[in-house]
């Protein structure tokens, strides 16, 4: 909660890759065990990591819904690169309060 928002975002792109990283090795390990079924602790394992890594991704999406009312569906480089170049140009302008003369 105390990080930034890009911050999220990117532990949130991290989160969905791991979750597809393992979702990748639990269809492997579930072909395998369909054939030999040696495989099943295995799968097991690797299902509670999925369901584990499922949960902190929707943890980041909550954060992020609580913040700007939304979360990116996709996370690409693209839109990173978006969101650097917006906050750079938001951090140029200096914010000081002018007083307007008095007539």
């Amino acid at each position: 909660m105390q990080r930034s928002t890009n911050d999220i975002i990117l532990l949130l792109r991290l989160a969905r890759q791991k979750r597809t990283d393992i979702y990748n090795y639990l269809r492997i390990i579930n072909k395998a065990n369909e054939q030999d079924g040696g495989f099943q602790e295995h799968a097991q394992v690797t299902g509670k990591d999925y369901e584990y890594w499922t949960r902190k991704a929707w943890v980041l999406e909550n954060i992020l819904r609580d913040r700007t009312g939304v979360y990116p569906e996709r996370i690409t480089d693209d839109y990173l690169i978006g969101l650097a170049t917006r906050a750079e140009k938001i951090n140029e302008k200096s914010m000081k309060i002018v007083k307007k003369k008095q007539q």
